[in-house]
């Protein structure tokens, strides 16, 4: 599987984790709404929307702030092997990026 096909799953699995820790109403529907249970002293619904909101978006965003550096570091890695194999020519970036164009023919 290419690297872009990769961050392509990838983005979209970590979309569908952030739908289900973010919205956690239905997590309290699947538990059921009792307020005789309860965990440090909140209703287990309102435990879990803490629980699961805060802290579990926050596993997911630093899974994928993981799993995305490693793939940046694939995609890289293949570019620079690419470029001092002479198969990619990059310009440089910025406001003399137009020049480029006019020094590729001459020698420096």
């Amino acid at each position: 599987m290419s690297t872009y096909k990769k961050e392509a799953v990838l983005t979209i699995g970590f979309f569908v984790l952030y739908l289900l820790m973010a919205h956690t109403a239905p997590w309290a529907i699947i538990l059921g709404i009792d307020n005789s249970v309860r965990v440090l002293g909140y209703p287990l619904h309102y435990f879990v929307a803490i629980a699961v909101g805060w802290f579990g978006v926050l596993g997911v965003s630093i899974a994928w702030n993981h799993l995305a550096d490693k793939l940046d570091d694939e995609i890289t890695s293949g570019a620079e092997a690419l470029d001092e194999e002479g198969g990619i020519t990059t310009p440089p970036a910025g406001p003399g990026a137009s020049e480029f164009e006019q020094l590729k023919g001459k020698s420096l």
